[in-house]
């Protein structure tokens, strides 16, 4: 809320409650966006079966493209200012 002080739920009345009235509204928001996920991810299970394959290439590449950073670091090691 401190990015967009009019999604406030909880507003302060006082300078000494903005620490608690941030929290509460973290905890608000929070809970929404595990919701949400939550939703998402009980939904995402039936597509996730479906797309194995895909998913298991992405891991793979991501791998892959570590592995070979780590290798191009080794010849040409990077030059911090």
């Amino acid at each position: 809320t401190y990015i967009v002080p009019s999604a406030a739920i909880f507003k302060a009345e006082e300078k000494a409650d903005e620490a608690d009235a941030m929290l509460n509204n973290m905890r608000v928001y929070g809970t929404c966006c595990l919701t949400l996920m939550a939703l998402v991810v009980f939904v995402g299970v039936k597509y996730v079966n479906k797309l194995a394959l895909v998913f298991l290439a992405c891991v793979v590449l991501s791998i892959l493209a570590i592995y070979a950073g780590v290798i191009k670091t080794i010849f040409e090691p990077p030059v911090f200012p």
